[in-house]
């Protein structure tokens, strides 16, 4: 027989977070071009505790994320 107190509670609180984000860019004619960066502070934040099951599971957010983008305007 398993008892109620052998379960992790399925509501847990979770602490707020922040994150960064920033692009710049330039454009001439049709074409343009930008860097960017998403979560700049390399944050990991909990997204969702899952307590229902057997095994503790954790969803976090996207790491640090840096990148380039191009850009033709038809």
């Amino acid at each position: 027989m398993v008892t109620a107190g052998a379960f992790e509670s399925p509501r847990q609180d979770q602490q707020g977070y922040t994150t960064y984000g920033a692009a710049m860019g330039i454009k001439k004619d049709a074409w343009g071009v930008e860097i960017y960066g998403e979560n700049l502070t390399d944050t990991r934040a909990q997204l969702y505790v899952n307590g229902f099951d057997f095994v503790h599971l954790v969803t976090v957010n996207r790491a640090r994320t840096l990148g380039l983008r191009l850009a033709y305007k038809l």
